[in-house]
């Protein structure tokens, strides 16, 4: 039987190689998550064609978020019944998630709230990677306090950090 009171929890996976140790940490967490009773909209951008925000101003002007048909518009529902949105991802973000990215901007024009509580990152890379590639567009993508908005950064996923991983579960 399935509990009433689950939470949307959109997990967005970017990586260079399934079968990886960020892999496994993705997994760890999901069973984690999935105990603490998360519904997990889970999305591999390996293979998603996404494009960058075309400032159209066509957001949901038609039967879905974004008016360019492409992959995101498989990503946005799911968003939206999320209360809280992980990225795991690993080196420099693919031009698929930049790009998913830069379509938050359509929930601002959605007949329904975005409802997000936490945005967390999972990163495994380089402080440098972080501070110079990655931050400038995970941070601030929502409307969310800076308390509410949390990069990991992993340099190895070894047990210590495969421990704190999927603990992260717990502050959802």
């Amino acid at each position: 039987m399935t509990p009433l009171n689950l939470k949307g929890l959109s997990l967005w996976a970017d990586y260079q190689t399934f079968g990886d140790p960020l892999q496994v940490a993705l997994d760890a967490f999901i069973a984690e998550a999935v105990k603490k009773n998360h519904e997990i909209f889970r999305h591999d951008f390996k293979g998603l064609k996404i494009k960058p925000c075309q400032d159209c101003d066509g957001c949901f002007t038609k039967e879905v978020a974004c008016a360019y048909l492409d992959d995101f518009n498989t990503l946005a529902p799911d968003l939206l019944m999320s209360h809280d949105f992980v990225v795991f991802a690993e080196g420099s973000f693919s031009a698929s998630l930049k790009a998913a990215l830069s379509k938050t901007r359509v929930f601002a024009s959605s007949p329904k709230p975005l409802t997000l509580h936490k945005a967390y990152l999972v990163y495994l890379g380089t402080e440098k990677e972080l501070q110079n590639e990655i931050r400038p567009y995970f941070e601030g993508v929502f409307a969310l306090s800076p308390e509410s908005t949390k990069v990991f950064r992993y340099e190895a996923i070894d047990e210590k950090a495969l421990a704190e991983i999927t603990k992260l579960a717990d502050r959802l």
